[in-house]
């Protein structure tokens, strides 16, 4: 612990009792602190006085008093094993204390000083000291000494006695006179008001109270002026400032009456070592501190607080304000965890100290720091369909994140997923991206939607993203990646969707017994699914499938079989594939196909000589005796029921081969009554197919036919080849079952 001015001054006057009213006049309050000035610092805790330098400032003092002094002070302050040499230390402190060169030592110090010893001229013996001797060179002179430093007015200064009132009643109080407090890089300045231009002023302070005497604190300086500069090293986080005011005896004396406090001022010094940083692992920002000392009594805390985005930092400065802000810390510092990337954070600090009833606090100081963006994967990413068109190929779809302001986020498109290795690991060089299954040419370069989020953050959207057609896009990944300025990027979650493939190339093949659709199987569908309505029907997802075939099926049977066949009437099948996705079903959009009714009828010839035999029938050799009338007999299994349905039927001959078609051969006239041999019976190019539920009859005759080949056939052209007009329905939506093959065969004569 050092040796307090306030403790010398004890001492001193502890000693003045002792020695009585004679050496007070001598060593007088004025020359206390010169003298301590003089004490040689032994180590930490002592000091050690010298009887020269307490000569030297004490020149009416007889020599046993100056003894005594000295023996007096060092027995209170020195080591114990200290011993005076009486002259060196002494020496040397005096020198670092007074700016005035050393007057030179007499064997009587007071007569010595009151006459100093006239300078000599040199003598022979010092000019032969200057002078070179043989063989030896001439020392240049020595350099002209150094001008004396200015001359430092002593004051006397009396002990403080409580005998003048202050002006500045007390540091807290509503009477004070305060003191401007500056800093700079020297130390504290500081002014007050002038109290009278016949006053000298004395500032005193303190890092544990309010000075209540000048004498018992540490003294700044004795001035004239209204200034003082305040060097001293602090030693705890405030400091009390006071400016007495001392009355001089007469214009331009040295000797100064009673003081009184004029002035003062408590300064809380601030925080030091404070500083902000951010920990880019905890995503903090960290405060951090050298806690400050509390004088004894006294408590010193921290105050810290942020300053909420968007507010204005110096208008809550300047008073109070930034006090509604605090955060807490532990007293060295503090970490703060709500902290956005990008964004400006404003962190003020100031000591606070609670000592005799009062708090101070020091000026608030105010740090910035911008946290660093993370490094974040988009958490959120969804990509949904366009509510404003189906999910099928050329649909579009919408896709939305989140993400910092200051993120810069690229969606990729491809029909490949992204290497698992990158996508585990996270994090990877950007320009390892490619390698890694997402090609810049995948990139979707429209410009993001932005909404702005009340946390700060913003949604972007990209809507109208085209899903590609084509097989080999059945099944896309979209997949955000942020890029970081440190040149890696993040990748996020993929979304994978998948859509079952339209069915293609559609053909029906239309049996009695049953029909066969055909298409190209869609992609990696698993079902394909049909729904048979009533012809013109819209499709009615309510409306469960009629028939399921997987894929194996379907290639084991060369198609859908669709067993009974469909609706004579005609019917409008929807078909579509399934695929799945997490066990989840989805179908494609289906593919229409209208089916025209179908009309089946069977027809039999009847040649004339038939005779059953044994169930079967043995045609006669008749035409020889001129029997050559046929008769045909058409059967409805389903028949038209409506006259517009109604199509014409005619009788073809063809010599060489089964007609294929009306055209393929000679049509014959056909009778709807049996012909005899009276005749006058009408013919007819063609019959109408009778309706539902009844029979026709038709006659041909066949004389004069070679051997050759009759069939019954529907005169309507096929559907390929339709135009519109007067038939409603085309060849396909007929059918006339043939009979065996001899049945149709004319016999040789």
């Amino acid at each position: 612990m050092t040796v307090s001015f306030a403790s010398f001054t004890k001492a001193i006057q502890t000693w003045l009792d002792q020695e009585g009213a004679g050496v007070k006049t001598v060593v007088r309050p004025s020359t206390w602190k010169p003298i301590f000035n003089t004490g040689v610092a032994d180590d930490d805790a002592h000091l050690s006085f010298s009887e020269a330098a307490v000569r030297r400032l004490t020149p009416d003092l007889d020599e046993s008093a100056v003894r005594s002094l000295v023996a007096a002070l060092n027995a209170r302050f020195s080591r114990p094993d200290y011993e005076s040499d009486g002259e060196s230390d002494g020496e040397s402190a005096l020198a670092e204390w007074n700016p005035e060169p050393p007057l030179p030592s007499g064997p009587t110090p007071l007569a010595a000083a009151a006459h100093p010893a006239p300078p000599q001229p040199p003598s022979a013996q010092n000019a032969q000291d200057v002078q070179s001797g043989p063989g030896q060179s001439v020392a240049p002179s020595a350099p002209p000494a150094e001008p004396p430093a200015p001359e430092r007015r002593v004051w006397e200064l009396p002990l403080y006695d409580f005998s003048r009132a202050d002006e500045d009643i007390d540091i807290s109080g509503q009477n004070r006179v305060p003191v401007s407090v500056s800093r700079s890089t020297q130390g504290l300045r500081y002014t007050w008001p002038a109290s009278s231009e016949t006053e000298v002023y004395r500032v005193v302070v303190s890092d544990t109270e309010d000075p209540y005497s000048p004498d018992d604190f540490d003294e700044v300086t004795v001035t004239e002026a209204c200034e003082a500069l305040d060097t001293l090293p602090t030693t705890t986080a405030i400091r009390f400032v006071t400016v007495w005011a001392y009355e001089r005896s007469a214009p331009g004396s040295t000797v100064l009456g009673q003081p009184r406090r004029v002035a003062s001022q408590a300064v809380v010094h601030p925080l030091a070592g404070w500083q902000v940083s951010f920990d880019s692992l905890s995503r903090t920002v960290e405060g951090r501190w050298v806690p400050p000392t509390a004088p004894i009594g006294a408590v010193v805390a921290v105050r810290s607080a942020k300053i909420p985005a968007g507010q204005p930092v110096g208008r809550l400065l300047r008073g109070m304000a930034w006090m509604s802000h605090l955060i807490e810390n532990n007293g060295a510092g503090f970490q703060d965890a709500d902290v956005r990337g990008g964004q400006k954070q404003d962190y003020v600090a100031a000591v606070e100290v609670s000592v005799g009833g009062e708090t101070y606090t020091s000026s608030p100081q105010v740090l910035s720091i911008v946290p660093d963006v993370a490094h974040e994967a988009v958490a959120d990413f969804t990509v949904e369909h366009d509510p404003d068109q189906g999910e099928g190929r050329g649909a579009s779809l919408h896709i939305s994140w989140t993400q910092h302001p200051l993120s810069a986020v690229t969606v990729y498109r491809s029909a490949v997923a992204v290497d698992p290795a990158a996508l585990e690991q996270g994090e990877i060089p950007t320009t390892e991206l490619e390698r890694a299954g997402l090609r810049e040419s995948e990139a979707i370069t429209s410009a993001a939607g932005i909404e702005p989020l009340e946390d700060g953050r913003q949604r972007r959207t990209l809507r109208h993203v085209i899903w590609p057609d084509g097989v080999d896009w059945d099944t896309i990944h979209f997949t955000p990646v942020t890029n970081h300025e440190d040149g890696t990027s993040t990748v996020g979650q993929p979304v994978r969707l998948k859509r079952a493939g339209q069915i293609t190339n559609l053909t029906l093949l239309r049996r009695v017994s049953r029909d066969l659709l055909t298409f190209t199987w869609p992609g990696d569908a698993g079902s394909v699914e049909l729904r048979i309505l009533p012809l013109g029907s819209p499709v009615d997802d309510a409306v469960g499938p009629q028939l399921t075939v997987d894929k194996e099926t379907y290639q084991q049977q060369g198609g859908c079989i669709i067993s009974g066949g469909l609706p004579s009437e005609g019917a409008t099948i929807y078909i579509n594939s399934v695929t799945y996705l997490g066990g989840v079903p989805i179908p494609s959009v289906p593919t229409r196909l209208d089916v025209d009714p179908l009309w089946i009828y069977d027809y039999q010839v009847r040649w004339p000589g038939e005779v059953p035999v044994g169930g079967s029938v043995i045609r006669r050799a008749v035409r020889a005796f001129g029997q050559t009338v046929v008769e045909i007999a058409i059967t409805p299994r389903v028949g038209v029921r409506r006259q517009e349905d109604v199509a014409q039927m005619v009788l073809v001959y063809n010599e060489t081969h089964l007609p294929l078609h009306p055209a393929d051969g000679q049509r014959l006239e056909v009778f709807a009554q049996k012909p005899s041999r009276e005749g006058g019976q009408e013919s007819y190019r063609s019959a109408p197919l009778p309706a539902h539920g009844t029979t026709l009859s038709l006659w041909a005759e066949t004389k004069g036919l070679k051997t050759g080949y009759l069939r019954l056939l529907i005169d309507a052209p096929a559907r390929a080849t339709a135009q519109g007009g007067a038939q409603p329905h085309s060849l396909e939506s007929y059918a006339l079952i043939d009979p065996s093959l001899p049945d149709l065969m004319i016999a040789a004569r």
